[in-house]
């Protein structure tokens, strides 16, 4: 178990490189196939890990 004060100050992907989840993810868990996570641009890209695309290139209204 860990304590929420061993995290304050900490941005949110250093705490997520910390988890038991991140790890399985690194060894290559894939609960949905061919499925990625995303998140924000702090996150380091991996092939199941991916910031979101700021716009569409198939959308010229975006």
């Amino acid at each position: 178990m860990c304590k929420r004060s061993h995290y304050i100050g900490l941005d949110d992907s250093r705490v997520f490189r910390n988890t038991a989840i991140y790890r399985r993810f690194e060894q290559g868990f894939c609960p949905f196939p061919e499925a990625i996570t995303l998140e924000d641009s702090a996150y380091p890209i991996r092939g199941w890990l991916m910031p979101p695309l700021h716009r569409n290139p198939n959308n010229e209204d975006e």
